[in-house]
């Protein structure tokens, strides 16, 4: 008997903007300013969460053997939702849930 497959979720684009973490930036402070920047970011894979507090991704999935398990997921990327300037699914944009 063939099992019921799972639904994998939705492959996603995330455009975010990250922190930027420099050890190396220190100095005057006319100099820090000039230096200081965020780091604008794209990540792929299937979007596991998308609310008002984080955005979930996964780049692993393994399929269920059988329609009793569940699908295991890993490689797992979070990322503040307020970070977050857009996911794409394809052309179109994903609204938060």
């Amino acid at each position: 008997m063939r099992s019921k497959r799972a639904k994998r979720p939705p492959l996603v684009m995330v455009y975010w903007v990250d922190d930027c973490d420099r050890h190396h930036l220190h100095g005057p402070l006319k100099d820090v300013l000039e230096h200081a920047q965020l780091v604008l970011s794209e990540t792929s894979g299937m979007l596991l969460r998308y609310d008002e507090a984080l955005t979930v991704l996964a780049h692993d999935y393994d399929p269920p053997d059988d329609e009793d398990q569940e699908p295991e997921f890993g490689n797992i990327t979070v990322i503040p939702s307020a970070w977050v300037r857009r996911v794409m699914h394809g052309r179109r944009r994903v609204q938060r849930e």
